[in-house]
């Protein structure tokens, strides 16, 4: 019985761990929005002192009103995130390297069968060494933005430019 290969690459645990935490936030991010549209509005009402027009149980009305409407946006946005498995660390990886034959997923596989057979030993491990080597060359990417795609007219600059009038003026 010949022996497996066992490569010397050894699975880049931090970089699967980075790569959920970007595929975690690019899940999340667009979730905060509501969030930041709130508290964009209240920094936008505050500043301008909007509110000192109310009466003062429409002052306090107005403030749990926002509390309560931040707190719910921000809860709805971690409650419906699922967190990335490992799998989809990996694949990524694969991905953002150029590699569509998924090198990480390979070097995990185990030789089914033939594995008693020299030929098809020698086989495997050829494959495994190439897919050693491809998986040396993986990196990392930075989140990708989305709002441009969920935001297509860039309405967000209007909020952002009122909230910079509105601290400024």
């Amino acid at each position: 019985m010949s022996q497996s290969f066992e490569p010397d690459y050894v699975e880049p645990r931090w970089r699967i761990d980075l790569a959920r935490a970007a595929l975690y936030w690019e899940r999340l991010w667009p979730r905060l929005v509501p969030a930041g549209v709130l508290t964009s509005a209240f920094l936008i009402l505050a500043m301008t002192e909007a509110l000192s027009l109310l009466p003062l149980w429409g002052h306090g009305a107005a403030l749990g009103g926002f509390v309560v409407a931040l707190a719910g946006a921000v809860a709805w946005a971690v409650r419906g995130v699922t967190r990335p498995a490992p799998e989809d660390g990996r694949r990524r990886i694969e991905l953002a390297s150029g590699f569509r034959h998924r090198p990480l997923e390979a070097l995990a596989d185990r030789q089914a069968i033939g594995w008693r057979d020299p030929a098809a030993v020698t086989l495997w491990n050829a494959h495994r060494a190439r897919m050693a080597e491809a998986a040396s060359r993986l990196r990392l990417v930075w989140p990708r933005p989305v709002l441009a795609r969920l935001d297509p007219w860039a309405l967000r600059a209007i909020v952002v430019l009122a909230v910079a009038v509105a601290l400024g003026g």
